[in-house]
């Protein structure tokens, strides 16, 4: 029986970290996965569990193949910089961002709403299980205490930046008779403690530097919210470790193909890998947004939590293939006027000739003269129609219309951006929220491809390039 191992590093490749699975003993096999994006827009996380297990062998049936997990850090060439009136961490400056995660498992059926609790996981295999130990916790119920067990020790948690610690996910999962299913879900959970070391350059030449300080939980309208208020002023540094907790400590993505695993994938030795990617590039947010933020100024800097630092919900985009290829992202930037940027990465497989999109991370980057606009929604769904790509919302609501992929670097594309106005009906339906939206909540947007990167090959080494990579076009290039 081969055995395959989860999550064992490769190295850095122009500035994509990946890990990568291993094996020993045997060969691996060629089968494929199917398309995936991210599900789901940000709202009240869930503790819910992931449903059925599926590693180990079956002493009633057949077992063999493999699904293999792997978790890569896919950020900006390093030394990016952005123009910021507020200000976003670039690749260089978050130097750590350390989850407890708990469980990884990809399910066939699952209820889902418009925020990330999920519940009712059906037909369930798990890929990666952790014991909570000392955080276990009621989602609730106030559950500050969690950050005095975080700064009191670091077993459990893993730095997503940090090459060596994420070897410390391995494990092994062995497909069997049982899990041949049809998954069109996923399912990530961690603990709602996050800690992290990030210095935020800002517009004005400054620069925020994370602090650590005394955490807690207030509640507005019946939403609780979680707060680390630093012990230092933000402009003081360098920066050092900080403790901060999130509503938010599971969430869910959909597949937007089914990922069909077979029996006779199960009896063949079929290889899998399922990677899920993060981008830490521009991921922490800093500004005087009172609220929104996780960590607040303290000392005898901000006053009355004026100046905030941000980190959103983990968010990984996943992408499911057969273990001998490796994925491909192309990055396009748009700018919204003057106000902010968008950043859209689409992730595809090097060696499928119709070039799918299997994976999709959004972003917005702020730029000089901008001021607060929201985290772009995540895409559930990808329709192709007539007048281009439409990306979705969980509701199928349009976020973007009319997008069309660029064949090689410096192509652009124009599309229209669904959005909206602080405080006004729609907010929560469009892809990005602020103040400068026009009415009817749609802008025009040029897209331009910036980069074609191949992340890594699949499975033994951390070959990779950046740039214009060339390749067969994509088959809906153009207008």
């Amino acid at each position: 029986m081969r055995r395959f191992c989860l999550l064992s590093v490769v190295g850095l490749v122009s500035g994509v970290v990946v890990l990568a699975a291993c094996s020993s003993g045997g060969t691996s096999g060629s089968g494929s996965g199917g398309a995936s994006t991210a599900g789901g827009v940000g709202g009240p996380g869930s503790d819910g569990g992931s449903g059925a297990g599926g590693s180990g062998a079956n002493a009633s049936g057949h077992s063999g193949g493999s699904l293999s997990l792997r978790v890569g850090a896919a950020g900006q060439p390093k030394g990016a910089s952005h123009a910021y009136t507020m200000g976003q961490s670039t690749t260089d400056s978050l130097t750590s961002l350390k989850y407890y995660i708990t469980s990884v498992s990809i399910c066939e059926e699952l209820d889902t709403g418009g925020g990330s609790g999920f519940q009712n996981p059906k037909n369930c295999l798990d890929i990666y299980h952790a014991d909570r130990g000392a955080f276990s916790y009621d989602p609730m119920l106030d559950y500050s205490g969690l950050a005095a067990a975080a700064r009191a020790s670091d077993v459990g948690f893993v730095d997503l930046l940090n090459p060596a610690s994420r070897a410390t996910l391995g494990a092994s999962v062995m497909l069997k008779d049982a899990d041949a299913h049809t998954y069109n879900w996923g399912i990530i959970t961690w603990v709602p403690v996050v800690k992290l070391t990030a210095s935020v350059p800002m517009s004005d030449g400054s620069t925020w530097y994370t602090h650590d300080g005394t955490s807690s939980r207030t509640v507005q309208n019946m939403v609780p919210n979680y707060v680390t208020t630093s012990s230092a002023p933000f402009t003081t540094g360098p920066a050092s470790e900080a403790v901060v907790l999130s509503a938010n400590g599971g969430t869910w993505f959909r597949f937007q193909h089914p990922f069909s695993i077979a029996a006779g994938d199960v009896t063949s030795g079929e290889a899998f890998v399922l990677d899920l990617t993060l981008d830490p590039d521009a991921l922490v947010t800093g500004g005087p947004v009172p609220g929104s933020g996780t960590l607040r100024e303290g000392g005898d800097g901000g006053g009355g939590g004026a100046r905030e630092l941000h980190i959103p919900s983990l968010d990984l985009t996943p992408v499911p293939h057969k273990g001998s290829t490796r994925a491909v992202r192309e990055t396009y930037l748009a700018d919204v006027g003057s106000a902010f940027r968008l950043r859209l990465e689409l992730y595809t497989l090097e060696d499928d000739p119709n070039h799918t999109i299997y994976g999709v991370d959004t972003r917005t980057i702020y730029r000089g003269g901008s001021s607060w606009v929201s985290e772009f929604a995540k895409v559930s769904y990808l329709e192709d129609k007539p007048g281009g790509t439409e990306f979705q919302n969980w509701d199928k609501s349009p976020e973007l219309e009319g997008f069309h992929r660029g064949v090689t670097v410096g192509d652009t594309t124009d599309a229209m951006l669904h959005c909206a106005s602080s405080g006004t009906p729609g907010g929560a339906a469009a892809a990005v929220t602020y103040d400068g939206c026009p009415m009817g909540g749609a802008v025009p947007v040029t897209f331009r491809l910036t980069s074609i990167t191949r992340l890594g090959a699949a499975m033994d080494s951390g070959d990779g390039g950046t740039g214009d990579e060339g390749g067969a076009p994509h088959p809906d290039a153009g207008e």
